[in-house]
């Protein structure tokens, strides 16, 4: 977050599958759900999400989870830093 930050790329919010993070802040950046990118899934569907997880078969699970919501491959990336 800290490098996108530096970069001035504008980070709308972080999706979690993880509940516990729900509603919580990273920063002052607010911790979504994986429902609420799905019950907004029009409004983001050209944006790109980057995958922040130095595991690729990890990034491959997310990436088959955000392709179920209805994310089209093309926009999904792996970032590793």
């Amino acid at each position: 977050l800290k490098l996108f930050i530096n970069l001035n790329v504008k980070i709308n919010f972080i999706i979690d599958n993880n509940q516990m993070y729900s509603g919580k802040k990273l920063g002052n950046t607010v911790i979504k759900n994986t429902l609420y990118l799905k019950n907004n899934l029009k409004k983001f569907s050209n944006h790109k999400i980057f995958i922040c997880n130095k595991k690729i078969v990890e990034f491959n699970k997310i990436k088959l989870q955000l392709s179920k919501i209805g994310i089209n491959f093309k926009n999904i990336f792996h970032f590793n830093i």
